[in-house]
């Protein structure tokens, strides 16, 4: 993972402390982290999560 951060973003080493939730979110934007369609949805629109796994495991779509 370090080897795809550092074409991306420049050596790891350089990187300064930021907010845990700031971390996805660059990583998604420079193409370093990808979601699937569903997860992606739910992010995208801020649904709550729990409540869409819920959905989804009545719908026999999610499964752990």
């Amino acid at each position: 993972m370090c080897e795809i951060i550092n074409q991306n973003l420049g050596n790891v080493n350089n990187l300064s402390g930021c907010a845990d939730y700031g971390i996805p979110i660059t990583f998604r934007d420079y193409g370093i982290l990808n979601y699937s369609k569903e997860l992606e949805e739910i992010i995208d629109n801020e649904k709550e999560i729990l409540e869409k796994i819920k959905q989804l495991e009545k719908e026999g779509k999610f499964d752990v």
